[in-house]
């Protein structure tokens, strides 16, 4: 017997934040964290951050539209398909 999950990306929601799924907490993910963010046109989906000295490490991927990150200053133009 296989020991599987699977879902669409709509329907993992987080109901006091309608751009974030969190995929991690649904699929209670425990060794490594992942989540998703969706926005539309002219959002700001990832807000401003810094990760300190924690080596917290981080990858966005744009799964469908486009996508503008700024990272240390410098702008990033990412199509889809793009991993940033």
């Amino acid at each position: 017997m296989s020991s599987y999950s699977a879902a669409h990306l709509d329907d993992i929601a987080a109901e006091k934040w309608p751009y974030w799924a969190p995929i991690r907490h649904h699929f209670d993910i425990r060794s490594f964290g992942i989540n998703a963010w969706r926005g539309g046109a002219g959002d700001d989906v990832i807000k401003t951050h810094q990760e300190g000295d924690g080596g917290h490490e981080e990858l966005y991927m744009v799964l469908s539209g486009h996508a503008t990150f700024t990272v240390a200053g410098d702008e990033i133009d990412a199509p889809t398909g793009s991993r940033p």
